[in-house]
Parts: C-alpha cells; structure tokens; sequence
C-alpha cells in the first residue's frame, strides 16, 4: 500500500478525523466501546501477573477482532510542537519495522484553541501479518505509556487502539459495537461514560 492509497482508505473510511487514536472516542461514539486492561480500573501492571492479564486480555481482543495471520495495517506517528518532534517509532520496539510517512495533519487547523500554527502530527502506517502474542512487546511498551500506535482491519472495519490502560475499539456500525460490547461486558468501565 502507497502513502496516497492509504490517504484515500482512511478519508474514504473515516472521514470524520485524521488516524489519530485519541480522537476516536469523541468522533465514533455509536460505534466505539473501551475494554480495561486490568480488574477495577487500575491503569498500570504492578507485578508480573498483573502484566500477564494486560496481554492476554488484549491479545485475546485483537485476536477476535483481527482474525489471526490477517493482514493488517499498524500505525503510529510523531508530533510536533514549537519545533520540537517527538517521533514514536524512534523509541521502541517499533524502530525495528518499515513505515510509510502520510498526509501530516495539520494540528493548529484541526483545533486551533488547543494547538499553535506549526504544530502537526505526522502518520505513518506498516503492512503487517497479526499474529496471538506475535506483537506482545509492542503491546507491552504501549501499556507502559512508553509509544503509542493502533491496529487497523481493513477486512472488518475495525480500529483497535490500545493505550496505557486499555483498548478503544471502534467498529464498523453500532449493530457489531453493541454485539462485542456485551461479550467483553465483564472488562468494560462501571462508569457511564464507558471511559
């Protein structure tokens, strides 16, 4: 997949936003839901077995949502601000995959009250194959609040964003979102805004 295929998928996909993770819950709201990595809300593994829980609860979610050995796209970016860019795949276990730069997303544009002129965000993505823990140290840096990156099914619509807590799941229509919200009820927020 070229840079400019991959611009048009996502605009023809997704048209409400850029390919930025934390955007989604506030553009998808119908068709998003978020699983907790660990019991109670607690954000960070604080022993190994907690840390066994976080992978295996998403591996167990992405494996479901992606179908394993699917072809997916990966995909991660760095920001901008005053000059300053903070790459992400420079820092982790990403560096060791191959990225195709896209579209930069013009921050300031996108929300000027929050953001100076010159500020962007620029998206990169990555063929991949999914594979159950094939993706286990990625997830585990993510988990850590250490890098940021999302897994993208074109096969099934899904966007599945991991963060340090949990996963955003956003999926093709409200029908799947309210189907698979109920079979990952027991990991779901107790609050009513599902955060």
């Amino acid at each position: 997949m070229t840079a400019a295929q991959f611009d048009t998928f996502w605009r023809t996909t997704y048209p409400e936003t850029g390919p930025i993770s934390h955007l989604f819950k506030h553009v998808y709201p119908d068709r998003w839901f978020r699983i907790h990595s660990l019991p109670e809300l607690q954000r960070y593994a604080t022993s190994e077995a907690e840390q066994v829980i976080v992978l295996n609860r998403q591996n167990y979610l992405l494996n479901n949502l992606l179908g394993n050995n699917a072809e997916i796209l990966l995909v991660t970016g760095e920001y901008a601000y005053d000059g300053v860019v903070f790459p992400t795949e420079d820092t982790s276990v990403l560096s060791d995959l191959l990225f195709t730069a896209t579209e930069r997303i013009d921050l300031h544009r996108l929300n000027p009250g929050e953001h100076k002129p010159g500020e962007y965000y620029q998206p990169r993505f990555s063929e991949q194959i999914w594979k159950m823990k094939g993706f286990n140290p990625l997830l585990k840096e993510i988990a850590d609040g250490r890098t940021s990156a999302f897994f993208i099914s074109q096969r099934t619509a899904c966007l599945l964003a991991p963060y340090d807590g949990g996963v955003d799941v956003v999926l093709k229509d409200e029908a799947t979102r309210d189907f698979y919200r109920k079979a990952y009820q027991a990991w779901l927020s107790p609050l009513r805004s599902g955060l």
